[in-house]
């Protein structure tokens, strides 16, 4: 889903227009949420381009793979070099956000800037703290994406309802998959053509 739009097609002018597309009942919602993270101890910080270095990423890393561990569909496609290499060669692109508790990293999300655009790519935390996964991965990156006049933050994978009470909408995406296996290839096409077409329907569906 994306988010990010203020009305006729522009961005947002800050958070507080973002919050006036909700209900009363949505805004206070999550203004609760952002002052329980505060309250919590947790501040925000922002990083992005040179202010990324590779024992920083060293640590995104720890976070990711514990995300991994935990999760019993988890699997580990990247490796510690991967996110240090990162530092070194793409730090131009990159947006961390990280929750902070008493000088330590407690939480984060690791997120891809390209032309005006925020990918939300991995998240995770060290400690458990009450909403800390809505404002690292929702309000904290969105925010940044405003102030700064980016064109849209798109989160990720997450759950639908998470995102559709925070003002992601779903939107069909463009991604590309190579499938060694021939008999899994054709599974996948003919699935992913039956959803395009039960979507040109008008009966909705994923995105292919």
């Amino acid at each position: 889903g994306g988010g990010g739009g203020g009305g006729a097609g522009r961005p947002y002018a800050d958070f507080n227009e973002y919050l006036s597309t909700f209900k009363s009942k949505r805004r206070m919602q999550i203004r609760r949420e952002r002052r329980a993270v505060a309250e919590s101890g947790v501040s925000m910080r922002v990083l992005t381009g040179d202010q990324v270095q590779p024992e920083l990423m060293a640590l995104i890393f720890h976070i990711y793979k514990r995300t991994v561990d935990r999760n019993v569909w988890g699997r580990q496609y990247l490796n510690e070099h991967f996110f240090t290499m990162l530092a070194q060669r793409f730090r131009h692109r990159l947006c961390l956000v990280l929750a902070v508790r008493n000088g330590d990293v407690v939480g984060a999300t690791f997120n891809v800037l390209k032309d005006g655009v925020l990918y939300g790519r991995y998240w995770g935390s060290l400690q458990e703290s009450r909403f800390l996964h809505f404002e690292t991965c929702y309000y904290t990156p969105l925010q940044h994406a405003i102030s700064h006049g980016w064109r849209r933050f798109e989160p990720g994978a997450g759950t639908p309802d998470s995102r559709h009470t925070r003002g992601f909408r779903p939107v069909a995406t463009h991604s590309v998959h190579f499938f060694c296996d021939g008999g899994l290839h054709s599974a996948v096409a003919e699935r992913l053509q039956a959803q395009r077409e039960r979507r040109q329907g008008g009966g909705g569906g994923g995105g292919g």
